[in-house]
């Protein structure tokens, strides 16, 4: 545990003080969550870089991975398709219109009102998706063809493909 807060504190250049909140928070948050701190913290440090980069805290990268962990999200495939998630939030307020637009339409906001959330808080701009995506689900729409348009779809190798494709 010790070695991934130091790596959390690294990743997100945390004061000593902060770095001691970090540790309080994850204890909070694995006895107050169907989720173990070792869990939490394994998820967390798969989310950390791309979060870093979309410009999300260290708190948002631990609530993240706490809702994961608690509804049962494996770390290693939670963790990889939330940072990359990440990865293309950042991509489109970087200018990719494309992506830019698969959030915007998703999200139900004005590019202008997406773009401004994204860069002052990207938990709350990846939040407005999954929000998004979940309407999508429930009117019947495509979901995966969505997550296809971000290239969030999940790959799978050739001897998997009679099963089921299913995507994070």
């Amino acid at each position: 545990a010790a070695l991934g807060l130091a790596r959390l504190r690294e990743i997100f250049q945390l004061s000593e003080n902060d770095f001691d909140n970090l540790a309080s928070t994850l204890v909070d948050l694995g006895y107050n969550f169907a989720a173990i701190e070792d869990e939490i913290l394994n998820t967390a440090l798969r989310l950390a870089a791309g979060g870093k980069i979309a410009g999300a805290t260290a708190q948002d990268v631990l609530a993240l991975a706490t809702a994961l962990q608690a509804v049962g999200v494996q770390s290693q495939a939670g963790g990889t398709a939330m940072s990359r998630v990440f990865q293309q939030l950042t991509v489109a307020v970087q200018g990719n219109q494309r992506a830019m637009d698969v959030f915007v339409q998703t999200s139900g906001l004005t590019e202008e009102a997406f773009r401004n959330i994204a860069k002052e808080d990207p938990a709350q701009a990846l939040n407005l998706f999954i929000q998004g995506l979940n309407r999508v689900a429930d009117s019947g729409g495509n979901v995966v063809a969505i997550l296809d348009e971000l290239g969030l779809k999940q790959q799978r190798s050739e001897e998997h493909t009679s099963e089921p494709s299913h995507t994070v």
